[in-house]
């Protein structure tokens, strides 16, 4: 039975494409390429077909297919992938090019404004608008104009038209997400309208089991990109320009960011829906912190102790001295014991906040991505925690984009430019630090949301950095071993080891 509001679609045919749980192995050369693949270290050992769906008329439909995707012996993971029938060998095409074609868009635009369901060899997929604002009838321009937006990634995203951007998730997480939801909640029930309102939602309702969000409408917003591309640009600039070197550019863009940043968690602390609710920081989630904490430090070491081969040879020195120093790291745990909690709350948060995330557009600061961290389950992303936990990655990311300016390998200008960018990034954070809490003080929310005593509020925020660090480490070896140089100097910087 259809959703109430939603129109079943009967005529989309079921391919006769491989059966659910069919090993596709030709789907293997096709996607080892691919920059999105969350591979980590372990080769693509196997392909199984879940489900699909045919989009557009003519001979060579747009198809969504689910796939499972197993990498060594791990459990497999599922992945959204935009096909279309060819006469390759593989018989697939996997061009960006499909997601922006006519024959997709011919079906989905209509449906995304009023509403459709499919039926798929394994349940359904169904797109609905979510009523926040007013969509037109026909999504999709007349002469086109739906292309992709940047490198692949992670997710595909579309602009459509002048007006609309569309994401799909190549990685399609349980609905309902916190991408659509946060912003969908901040847009309905406070005035906090920094983040882009979902419009419309692809999910597929696979019988049996939960459903995955596999899409999303948004307005297009117009800027100038992200805060760490402009960070980037300024500092490099200022950096390698003695003469017009100041540690003060941009300071007044991270105190912009600190009311921001504020701002949002007040937003995200008052909405009452029971899901929701603020929570106090029971001793059940401090022990399971703390546990959970304790397992982040010694899982770090484990793969630290296993990394030596895949990084680069220029990091290797740095890597051992870390593991040398093992037991000052293990410190951290016992640390983390002394944090007092009292009076404080654990809310919905961003989850993966940082400079990327947060566009720079005419009207002010936007926040996108509420996906949280890619590597977290999905219970720890839909989760309630403590608000330092996104103040804490924005101070990473702060350091992340100083030292990447700074890099200059080789030159005998390198132990000063990287004196310089540590310099600008505690001003940097000096200012967004300070502004946050002052915001805070000011909305009445200071010693909830985070603690009102200044050595607290810093153990607290230094815990918080801390967690980010080492997640930091172990994402970058899985997925991006030549950037790991960037958090494994900031590590030996926090544990005050040699650079």
């Amino acid at each position: 039975m259809s959703s109430p509001g939603i129109r079943e679609d009967p005529s989309r045919k079921i391919l006769p494409w491989p059966l659910p749980g069919d090993s596709v192995p030709d789907l293997i050369p096709l996607l080892s390429g691919q920059r999105w693949l969350a591979r980590g270290s372990h080769p693509m050992s196997s392909v199984h077909w879940r489900d699909h769906l045919a989009l557009g008329d003519g001979p060579r439909p747009a198809v969504l297919a689910l796939v499972d995707v197993r990498f060594g012996i791990r459990d497999a993971s599922l992945y959204l992938l935009l096909l279309q029938r060819t006469p390759a060998p593989s018989g697939f095409s996997l061009r960006p090019e499909v997601a922006a074609s006519r024959a997709l868009w011919s079906a989905l635009g209509p449906a995304l404004a009023r509403g459709a369901r499919w039926r798929t060899p394994g349940g359904f997929v169904e797109a609905r608008p979510t009523g926040l604002l007013r969509l037109p009838p026909v999504l999709v321009p007349p002469h086109g104009g739906i292309r992709p937006l940047g490198v692949e990634q992670s997710n595909t995203s579309l602009r459509v038209g002048s007006r609309y951007l569309f994401k799909f998730y190549r990685r399609p997480g349980p609905h309902p997400s916190p991408d659509v939801e946060i912003p969908l909640l901040l847009w309905r029930r406070t005035r906090f309208h920094r983040v882009p309102p979902p419009l419309a939602t692809l999910v597929y309702r696979p019988r049996g089991s939960p459903p995955r969000l596999l899409g999303v409408l948004s307005p297009y917003l117009r800027h100038h990109g992200d805060l760490f591309q402009r960070f980037l640009r300024s500092l490099r600039k200022e950096f390698r320009e003695p003469s017009r070197a100041s540690p003060h550019a941009e300071i007044a863009a991270c105190r912009t960011l600190g009311a921001v940043s504020a701002d949002l968690h007040v937003a995200l602390a008052r909405i009452r829906e029971p899901r929701w609710a603020p929570r106090g920081i029971s001793p059940r989630f401090r022990q399971d912190l703390q546990i959970a904490w304790s397992r982040e430090v010694e899982t770090t070491l484990r793969v630290l102790g296993t990394a030596l081969p895949r990084v680069p040879p220029e990091v290797r020195p740095g890597l051992q001295c870390i593991l040398r120093a093992r037991t000052r790291l293990r410190e951290w745990i016992r640390e983390a014991e002394s944090l007092q909690w009292r009076g404080l709350l654990r809310i919905r948060v961003h989850g993966d906040y940082h400079l990327g995330q947060i566009l720079d557009t005419p009207r002010g600061f936007v926040l996108v991505d509420f996906e949280g961290e890619p590597a977290r389950t999905p219970g720890e992303r839909a989760g309630l925690h403590p608000p330092l936990k996104d103040l804490g990655g924005l101070l990473r990311s702060l350091d992340y984009v100083a030292r990447i300016a700074a890099r200059d390998p080789g030159s005998p200008r390198a132990p000063d430019l990287m004196a310089r960018a540590r310099r600008w990034r505690d001003a940097a954070e000096a200012a967004l630090v300070e502004e946050y809490r002052r915001r805070l003080s000011r909305s009445g929310e200071s010693g909830r949301l985070a603690p009102e005593d200044p050595e607290e509020f810093r153990k607290h925020l230094r815990f918080h950095l801390r967690r980010k660090l080492l997640y930091e480490v172990r994402y970058e070896i899985a997925f991006r071993p030549a950037w790991v140089g960037v958090p494994l100097a900031a590590l030996r910087q926090e544990l005050d080891l040699p650079p």
